[in-house]
């Protein structure tokens, strides 16, 4: 080999012709094409590479690769992955644009990733729901539908196909209108990952149908959906493992209740949730629940529901909650039998509590309910209080009283958003002062 090829190997840089002229595209993927001298390593690579590289660009992107040269015409319809996001041109160019890329894209596809804007008219469903249909009969894995439009109420966008998919295992639908209309029959053996935002869900038979149609979903997010009143919603997800719901719905509209039968969930999230709404039935596989609820009055709900998840490993709930969890059972006024029939939970699993104080000021109840979660966690290793920084005075006051006492297994406490402030300081110095069996205390100052 000549000293002339061994550089032109050794370079690395990628040159295309100023003509954008090219070999014939066959034998281009099978030899090294030099150009003013040099090799262009990325167009001596088989179609079926360069498409995988373009899969990391956004379709708009990859298309633009065309005007390379004649080889480059259409190798962006070998990316495996189609995504169309927002753009500023007019929305018939948008659809055009998708329909032509549609059209010429002969091969599967892993990841289909969509955003339609408001439309007008009911063409908007129909291209939505042949492109839907599209990538099912090519394999489509990961699905995420971002519709800022209300074409179901003109068009049942979904097709048939779609719920009978034997390839999708990620499906992301973003639609803030009518869940579409569920067929007969639903079979997604495959999807383990299933997130919907701001979805009108339809009568409570169709739902319990989708969801009896996903054997092996492993991960569900709710956020910001509505049920239909009157309605009770029964969800059996034997495999499932992560739940995560966020309402911010008003109480006073709210007449549903949505029963979860989840035996293998190991974590669960809600924000804003009314406990009279979500029932949760799960088992001793929890291990991390992170709660904050808004029902003012429904002790006895929250309560319930609580209890639900008491057998967690890891807690993390903001103090209002604490509130209304314990308060039957220190309310002023409040029987001794009436106690006994709402004992908070034992929380026997729970090794690590975290607790996030609101900027207002907890009340003396506040911090006696705190002492009752303390006692009611016999395995409890590590506490970590956030946002104290402004009650210290009411804390340190109140872990002084001599009814108080840190839990003997406790060995770690964790306090964020401190300032240096001589307050904070007596505070450290009480907790390790009360804190006998304590081996390590943390301090995590604010920032800014």
């Amino acid at each position: 080999m000549t000293n002339q090829m061994r550089e032109e190997n050794d370079d690395k840089g990628i040159h295309i012709a100023s003509d954008g002229s090219t070999t014939n595209p066959t034998t281009a993927t099978t030899r090294n094409i030099r150009v003013k001298g040099k090799m262009d390593r990325l167009s001596s690579l088989p179609d079926s590479v360069i498409g995988h590289i373009l899969s990391f660009l956004d379709t708009k992107s990859a298309v633009q690769t065309s005007i390379l040269s004649r080889r480059w015409t259409y190798l962006y319809t070998f990316s495996t992955n189609l995504h169309f996001s927002k753009t500023g041109c007019a929305i018939s160019s948008y659809i055009y644009g998708i329909n032509r890329v549609m059209m010429r894209h002969k091969f599967n596809i892993k990841k289909f990733d969509l955003w339609m804007p408001s439309y007008d008219g009911d063409s908007g469903g129909s291209h939505v729901n042949s492109w839907i249909a599209a990538v099912v009969s090519r394999g489509v894995e990961e699905l995420k539908l971002d519709l800022l439009y209300h074409c179901d109420l003109k068009y049942d966008w979904a097709p048939r196909c779609l719920f009978l998919s034997q390839t999708l295992v990620i499906f992301t639908l973003s639609n803030f209108g009518t869940f579409p209309r569920i067929p007969s029959s639903v079979w997604l053996p495959s999807l383990k990952i299933l997130h919907m935002v701001g979805i009108q869900f339809l009568d409570s038979r169709s739902m319990t149908r989708l969801f009896n149609g996903c054997p092996l979903l492993e991960d569900l997010s709710l956020a910001w959906c509505k049920w239909e009143n009157g309605q009770v919603y029964t969800i059996p997800l034997v495999m499932l493992r992560r739940l995560m719901i966020t309402s911010f719905d008003s109480l006073y509209s709210i007449e549903y209740t949505v029963n979860f039968d989840v035996p293998r969930l190991e974590w669960f999230k809600c924000v804003g949730v009314y406990t009279r709404v979500y029932c949760i039935r799960s088992s001793s596989a929890l291990a991390i629940a992170e709660i904050t609820v808004f029902d003012d009055h429904e002790w006895d709900l929250v309560l319930s529901f609580i209890k639900s998840i008491s057998n967690a490993m890891i807690l993390k709930i903001f103090d209002r909650t604490v509130q209304l969890v314990l308060r039957n059972s220190v309310e002023v006024g409040i029987s001794s039998s009436h106690r006994a029939l709402h004992e908070p939970p034992i929380f026997d699993n729970l090794s690590h509590l975290e607790v996030t104080v609101k900027e207002s000021q907890p009340s003396v109840v506040g911090w006696e309910i705190l002492q009752h979660l303390l006692s009611n966690s016999p395995n409890l290793e590590t506490l970590v209080l956030k946002n104290v920084s402004k009650h210290c005075n009411a804390l340190s006051e109140f872990v002084r009283s001599p009814t108080f006492a840190w839990p003997p297994q406790l060995k770690v406490i964790q306090l964020h958003g401190f300032s240096g402030s001589a307050e904070e300081e007596e505070m450290v110095t009480l907790f390790l002062r009360k804190a006998i069996g304590l081996k390590q205390l943390n301090v995590n100052v604010a920032m800014g």
